[in-house]
């Protein structure tokens, strides 16, 4: 029952983050703003945290399937699949938190809210080119 509702709040709390960044008081203030596109150095940062965000997915998704496969095929003992679990969770979090870490160098919104795993185009609130 406690995996369900962990499950649950993990699912459902990067849209409601997003609803609330995104509501019309916190938009209000960018609107009438000028954009001004971001500096080299920190596009370079952006790009960086893309390609962690990438590598550590591609990571947790081969632990994943190493797991399945090793369970499967009864490759190692009891221990050893679960270590390979407890790196696979270790992963997935790390995942996580490196995926909503990185914010708008603007307006401060969370940019894990507004993508799935790539680098968004623009940031949803203040319009900023990202690439």
């Amino acid at each position: 029952m406690h995996i369900i509702v962990v499950l649950l709040i993990i699912l459902l709390a990067p849209q409601a983050l997003r609803a609330y960044s995104l509501r019309s008081a916190a938009l209000r203030r960018w609107r009438n703003a000028s954009v001004q596109p971001l500096p080299a150095d920190v596009l370079a940062e952006l790009a960086w945290w893309q390609t962690w965000n990438i590598t550590l997915f591609v990571v947790f998704l081969l632990c994943f399937v190493a797991a399945l496969l090793v369970s499967w095929f009864h490759l190692l003992p009891l221990t050893g699949i679960q270590l390979i679990i407890a790196v696979y969770i270790a992963f997935g979090l790390g995942g996580l938190l490196h995926h909503f870490s990185r914010r708008c160098p603007r307006c401060g919104m969370s940019i894990g809210v507004q993508s799935s795993l790539l680098l968004p185009e623009r940031c949803e609130r203040c319009q900023v080119n990202f690439k």
